[in-house]
């Protein structure tokens, strides 16, 4: 009862459980349940401060080192954020998807909503989910594919000064037909770039250009790259007696493309599995009942039973995330006729006035319903916490941040890093605050001097084209 360590006083009663489960559930190697757990986790944190530093070394999901038992219980008691999901910022490629999950789970709990997600799949999945009911109509990111029902026909193009003129040809069409890709592109050679002399064009794979250059046999050369080639597009290069003939070019194939969240969720109509389930049945003239689910794709074996028959997304080992290519298989047979487009390219503030309604916290601010204020002192920053205002949000140098861990090498560099402020405190005349950065585990809260802090947002505030003093107050 004397001891003033977080973990005593969490399993004393006086701290909530969330505040210390993620990391005592480490130090004890099992999920903390009861003041039992609690107990233990409180001895082992007290008798071994290091073992709060040495489970994130096994872990490696965070910036490291982190601080010990000691130093962290005094960081956590002073910090206001909630800690109580899943967080791996090491496994995620997009770090503002990081910092805008965390605020969506301390001011709304989002993340109680996909208890059954990895840490991997949680920031992206919620943040996805915020963005699309920001701005349904104007949602980036598709899953096109190739519809047998829509028209085969493909077209070889050429560029004018008024446009585009375009002749279609058949793919599966013989090479000695009116209508195959040979006699078309011959044609369209002859009239526009030889002066109606004949044109023979031979087409290949780019490995066999040597062999083709310097034969007499044809005055066309065309060739494509294995690597680039597929069924829905195959870029080829034209060489018209030894010049290249850029403009004309040959289209991709028409597809469908509809909108989709990344990740599975069943509960969503336009979450990834659910799309790629309904483009199968579509394709494969399937059973409604049928479902696609994302796995890694190390996991699928058609040796085994489960995996001869059904529908499976396959995600790459070194998949970081939604942009990455998964792989479609249907009873053990690959759908190879689709492509993911668009992107979340967005800014976490405004950087022009041409982007305001699509940086990130624009979009927080109205789905989550929330007003910010600027902090611009240290005093007010205090203040906001004393009246019981729980976070404060920013972007700033990562080099000012922790010059420790990052030395700035070249004049006004700067890696611009999304952070969370939960709270401050003083120590022998010297202010401090309480951060996590994109790169910290969440329920490792770091203490930093305000002076740090200043001088991140201060650089960061230079190199700004608006020249925005980065810190705002959540209310």
């Amino acid at each position: 009862h004397l001891r003033e360590d977080i973990w005593t006083k969490a399993s004393n009663g006086e701290f909530s459980l969330s505040k210390v489960s993620k990391v005592c559930s480490n130090i004890i190697n099992g999920k903390v349940t009861n003041k039992k757990d609690l107990k233990r986790c409180a001895e082992i944190a007290s008798d071994m401060p290091s073992s709060c530093t040495e489970v994130v070394r096994q872990n490696r999901s965070g910036l490291f080192p982190v601080s010990d038992c000691h130093q962290l219980s005094s960081n956590l008691l002073r910090s206001n954020l909630e800690t109580d999901f899943l967080d791996c910022p090491s496994e995620i490629d997009n770090h503002l998807f990081i910092n805008a999950q965390r605020i969506a789970s301390n001011t709304k709990q989002l993340h109680t909503k996909y208890k059954n997600k990895s840490c991997k799949n949680i920031p992206s999945k919620v943040y996805s989910n915020i963005s699309f009911e920001y701005d349904s109509e104007n949602w980036p990111l598709n899953i096109c594919y190739f519809d047998p029902a829509d028209a085969d026909d493909l077209k070889i193009c050429t560029q004018n000064i008024n446009g585009q003129d375009c002749e279609a040809y058949d793919p599966n069409a013989p090479m000695n037909s009116d209508q195959s890709a040979k006699n078309i592109l011959e044609s369209i050679l002859k009239e526009s770039f030889n002066d109606g002399k004949k044109v023979a064009c031979q087409f290949f794979e780019k490995a066999e250009l040597d062999k083709y250059l310097y034969s007499s046999g044809n005055n066309c050369l065309v060739y494509h790259e294995k690597k680039n080639c597929n069924f829905l597009n195959c870029p080829k290069t034209i060489l018209l007696n030894g010049k290249k003939i850029s403009e004309v070019s040959f289209s991709k194939r028409e597809l469908r493309c509809l909108p989709y969240i990344p990740g599975n969720d069943e509960d969503n109509a336009i979450s990834e599995s659910r799309v790629i389930s309904g483009i199968v049945r579509r394709i494969y003239a399937t059973s409604n009942k049928l479902t696609c689910k994302i796995i890694p794709e190390k996991k699928y074996n058609p040796i085994f039973l489960e995996y001869k028959q059904g529908c499976f997304i396959l995600s790459p080992q070194d998949c970081q995330s939604y942009a990455c290519r998964k792989r479609i298989i249907y009873n053990q047979k690959e759908f190879l006729n689709f492509e993911y487009q668009g992107k979340l390219g967005e800014n976490y503030f405004e950087i022009s006035s041409q982007d305001k309604i699509h940086s990130m916290s624009r979009k927080l601010k109205k789905v989550l319903n929330y007003e910010e204020e600027k902090i611009l002192s240290l005093t007010k920053m205090k203040l906001w916490f004393k009246n019981g205002k729980k976070l404060i949000h920013g972007v700033g140098c990562l080099e000012d941040l922790y010059p420790d861990f990052f030395m700035r090498n070249t004049f006004n560099q700067c890696e611009a890093t999304p952070f969370l402020i939960s709270g401050t405190h003083q120590k022998n005349s010297t202010e401090y605050v309480f951060i996590n950065t994109t790169l910290d585990l969440i329920s490792y809260p770091r203490s930093i001097r305000w002076n740090n802090l200043y001088n991140a947002l201060k650089m960061y505030q230079h190199i700004h084209p608006y020249k925005l003093w980065a810190l705002y107050g959540i209310k």
